[in-house]
């Protein structure tokens, strides 16, 4: 891959970024359709969110991709917000629209598409998302359209409660506390888990929310975090015998494919994108 001086820059925004496969992804889409761009990322601290975002304004850049936890501190920084960002109320990525910085969610849709391509009649579903952060946002804002009924469980019980509030407008939500006696309770309610929030992501692999004996054979267990490939919380679902798991990997990839059309106007060649991300993983099947 040559970098030059015409190249167009593409960015992860977050601290940390160093987990980030998102550079391994981009570049090798960007060299294999010729495009002249490369993909870096970017370690920015909270007090410098805003001068990194007119870094990108003012530069070379086709758009950027923002992770934890910028999230939703960004979008009062850019010129215009996606109607689902919006009610999302967090952004993933930001495109270069003329001389306007646009943000949209595409970790949404690709968990919605990650989820409902496994489960059958989600409209007869009741799903449970661990987190209220900007993972857990952009899947429920999606989600509690699909399901019967959609449990947000959170440490911060306020956030949670804010949450449900909000996707109540949508469809049927109720909120948890995220504290093992209540879930002992709600889970054998649920069909649907899903872990959104960033435990048990690289480097702190050993670490899960819920271990097998919360699980159930009739769930179907959802992990936003990709990296590991079969995180410790899809590990205890395995053990407990679930009747699936659906790994990270797959909204990942999707959602850095719908990140790539942004910028480029360009369909996303996404079977390259999901075979450099398993390779860096290590290979092997969920």
């Amino acid at each position: 891959m040559r970098v030059l001086g015409s190249s167009m820059l593409c960015c992860l925004i977050g601290d940390p970024v160093e987990h980030s496969l998102s550079p391994q992804m981009h570049n090798a889409v960007f060299e294999h359709l010729g495009i002249n761009a490369v993909y870096i990322p970017l370690r920015v601290p909270k007090d410098a969110l805003a001068a990194s975002i007119e870094i990108i304004r003012k530069s070379n850049f086709l758009g950027a991709n923002v992770t934890m936890p910028h999230k939703e501190s960004v979008l009062a920084l850019l010129d215009e917000v996606d109607g689902a960002a919006s009610g999302i109320g967090a952004v993933n990525t930001i495109a270069k629209e003329g001389d306007k910085l646009v943000g949209y969610n595409t970790d949404g849709p690709a968990a919605l598409h990650a989820i409902a391509s496994r489960v059958s009649k989600l409209s007869n579903k009741s799903a449970l998302v661990l987190g209220a952060g900007g993972a857990a946002k952009a899947i429920a804002w999606l989600l509690v359209e699909h399901v019967a009924e959609l449990h947000i469980a959170n440490r911060t019980f306020e956030r949670a409660k804010e949450l449900a509030r909000a996707l109540s407008r949508k469809g049927v939500a109720y909120s948890h506390p995220l504290e093992r006696g209540v879930l002992k309770q709600l889970l054998p309610k649920v069909d649907i888990v899903i872990n959104a929030t960033s435990v048990g992501m690289y480097p702190r692999v050993d670490e899960t929310i819920l271990t097998k004996e919360y699980f159930l054979p009739h769930h179907v267990v959802f992990d936003a975090v990709y990296n590991p490939l079969l995180t410790r919380f899809l590990q205890e679902a395995k053990k407990a015998g679930v009747r699936e798991v659906i790994p990270g990997i797959e909204m990942f990839v999707l959602q850095g494919a719908l990140a790539f059309e942004k910028w480029t106007g360009r369909r996303a060649p996404i079977e390259l994108m999901r075979s450099v991300v398993e390779k860096e993983l290590g290979g092997g099947s969920v």
